[in-house]
């Protein structure tokens, strides 16, 4: 998309287009379009933007490509369904695999003074040692409008041999617990702990009042 009253005088848009805006789908369009936005979130970091929202030299970190990924992934938007443009839009869920942790957006990962009114915590390259679990807790309070919490767990794990049925060697487990329920709530729209991948997310819908607690349990590390 770019501003139409930038367009020079007697350039014309291409056939079926409208002036400024055009559409393109596919992963073709998807990598690049992410691989800029993970450009973003670097510099967003790397210039002191959070936890203000605004630029401060102060605040400034180098973050691992584990937390920029986590930032991408915490704030993926459901999608209604998928259009291929040759058929009817069919369905989709959330971690399925078509669309798996959504839609990337911004505005829905990152505080960013003006634009809107999200509330953020984070932490990278945290140490934790085999068997040892780590926990952190959010209280919403009547300051907080939200009505969903969401906590997103990232690690970079060496690559496996090729061919593994079970390739994750280091194994993490995140979990959540509301108070006022029992059990655990678990990531990736699971019942259970995911052993299978190095992304984990749990979102949880909360009112005023509520206590999550947060956890990460290092399960299985066999190469920390």
């Amino acid at each position: 998309e770019c501003d139409p009253e930038s367009i020079p005088n007697g350039m014309k848009p291409p056939s079926g287009k409208s002036a400024g805006l055009t559409f393109m789908a596919g992963t073709s369009m998807a990598t690049p379009a992410t691989s800029g936005i993970a450009a973003l979130v670097r510099q967003y970091m790397e210039d002191g933007w959070f936890p203000s929202g605004q630029a401060n030299a102060e605040n400034a970190i180098n973050p691992s490509g584990a937390l920029v990924k986590a930032i991408l992934l915490n704030g993926g938007q459901n999608m209604v369904g998928v259009d291929n443009g040759s058929g009817p839009v069919f369905n989709v869920q959330p971690y399925d695999s078509v669309v798996n942790f959504g839609r990337v957006s911004l505005l829905h990962s990152l505080p960013l003074q003006g634009h809107n009114d999200l509330g953020a915590w984070m932490t990278d390259r945290e140490e934790i040692d085999d068997g040892e679990t780590n926990s952190w807790t959010v209280d919403i309070t009547d300051c907080n409008d939200a009505s969903e919490v969401s906590a997103t767990l990232v690690w970079t794990d060496p690559p496996a041999t090729s061919g593994c049925l079970s390739c994750v060697l280091n194994n993490l487990d995140l979990t959540a617990e509301k108070s006022g329920s029992t059990g655990a709530i678990f990531p990736n729209g699971l019942t259970g702990p995911d052993s299978i991948n190095n992304v984990e997310r749990i979102r949880v819908s909360v009112e005023e009042g509520d206590e999550i607690t947060f956890k990460v349990e290092a399960t299985n590390l066999s190469t920390a």
